[in-house]
């Protein structure tokens, strides 16, 4: 039996193998012109067959995304293999090793039958790739893209900045008009109520006698003089008060319901005993929240005054705060007086509407309940009226749980 070794030994000595067979160049009968043309050609051509694998190499390596399925080693192989069958022509003109010839044959002949088989299925995807032609246009168009794009970003760019200066341009004079009207403000503050100050004081002294005793009628004349300074300097009061609104940059700070209700009581505690006004409080002694304490307070306060002013001798004002669902609080403000008519509840929290404008009845500029909704709305809560002529009427706040925070048991 023979061993794998003398097998290959006999393979390779079959390969070399030339004895009985006539070289190549007995069929040419040695035509030296012949044998040139035969040695030059195949020179040639080894020498080409050779060379290309380089290239492509070079191919594969620096463009990868054109080696489909390796397909550019194949080639290589190939051209490589068909360069050695080249070889073999060569030197089968002198030695007749046809037996190696043959095989350089048979493996050429492999190679080629494996790049045929990956060249089939890359058919549809080289069809379809785009030609030079398409791909120049879609070069030219996405230049064009580009160019539309990079116009449009230059012109969002400077739309833009032309936007931020104008908003730069309205900031600043927003600036400017706030500064103004601040600085009106203060002015009409001062040459404004100064005046007033000196005709209410003049006026006071004037009904107490100091200048000797008036008749009717001069007194008549002085009383509306007086009412109407009063009035005046109460109407300029409220609208610098809602011109430097400020609630919303008070800071929130934790407030004990029952001494703010008892602050804002005794408030408006002259004006109740003037007209024999009985104020009841309905607080819980440890009920606490964190608010903005100086715009609720404003609240209370033109609440219960609001309610003093429209009610007869010895009728009753409540104040109650109480807990709501979902830690919340109510507030109620509610007296027992002439009440509101059904169809000018709506208009009662619009700036300089009064109910009862007439000359006889209460004094009033008409800004009080303007200015407890405004405040209520920037502390994030909600203002409803029931009311119902000559049995009284009901103001209800709610504030959400997003600006209170309700607090058991806190220390006072």
């Amino acid at each position: 039996m023979k061993t794998a070794e003398g097998s290959m030994s006999d393979f390779f000595g079959w390969l070399a193998n030339s004895e009985g067979f006539a070289a190549h160049g007995y069929c040419l009968i040695w035509d030296p012109a012949l044998i040139d043309l035969f040695v030059a050609s195949d020179v040639v051509i080894a020498i080409s067959y050779f060379s290309i694998p380089l290239v492509l190499q070079i191919i594969a390596r620096r463009r990868p995304d054109l080696n489909s399925y390796n397909c550019l080693h194949l080639f290589s192989a190939f051209i490589v293999f068909c360069g050695v069958t080249h070889i073999f022509s060569i030197i089968t003109l002198w030695v007749p090793v046809y037996a190696a010839a043959g095989m350089a044959k048979l493996a050429t002949a492999l190679i080629s039958l494996t790049v045929a088989a990956v060249l089939w299925p890359l058919l549809p995807r080289v069809l379809a790739s785009p030609s030079t032609k398409e791909l120049a246009t879609a070069n030219e168009d996405l230049k064009h893209l580009t160019e539309s794009l990079e116009r449009i970003v230059e012109e969002r760019t400077r739309a833009l900045r032309n936007a931020f200066a104008e908003v730069e341009t309205a900031r600043q004079q927003a600036e400017e008009t706030s500064s103004m009207k601040s600085q009106f403000m203060a002015t009409m503050s001062h040459e404004l109520r100064t005046p007033l100050n000196a005709i209410i004081g003049f006026t006071d002294m004037i009904r107490s006698g100091y200048a000797g005793d008036l008749t009717d009628q001069q007194k008549e004349y002085v009383d509306d003089i007086h009412a109407s300074s009063t009035l005046l300097y109460a109407l300029i009061g409220d609208v610098l008060d809602m011109q430097r609104l400020d609630v919303a940059d008070e800071p929130e700070q934790l407030v004990n319901l029952r001494e703010l209700a008892s602050e804002a009581v005794s408030i408006v505690t002259v004006a109740a005993r003037e007209n024999s006004v009985e104020i009841e409080v309905d607080v819980a002694e440890r009920l606490y929240l964190t608010t903005r304490r100086r715009g609720l307070l404003r609240v209370l306060v033109n609440l219960l005054t609001n309610a003093v002013k429209y009610i007869g001798n010895g009728d009753k004002v409540g104040l109650r705060f109480m807990r709501l669902p979902d830690h919340r609080i109510g507030l109620e403000v509610w007296d027992n007086g002439i009440g509101i008519p059904a169809d000018r509840i709506d208009s009662i929290f619009e700036p300089f509407v009064r109910l009862h404008g007439d000359v006889s009845g209460p004094s009033g500029t008409g800004i009080g309940l303007a200015l407890v909704r405004q405040v209520v709305d920037k502390l994030g809560g909600h203002i409803v009226v029931d009311s119902e002529v000559q049995k009284g009427s009901c103001f209800r706040i709610d504030l959400p749980d997003h600006t209170i925070r309700l607090i058991d048991g806190a220390a006072d």
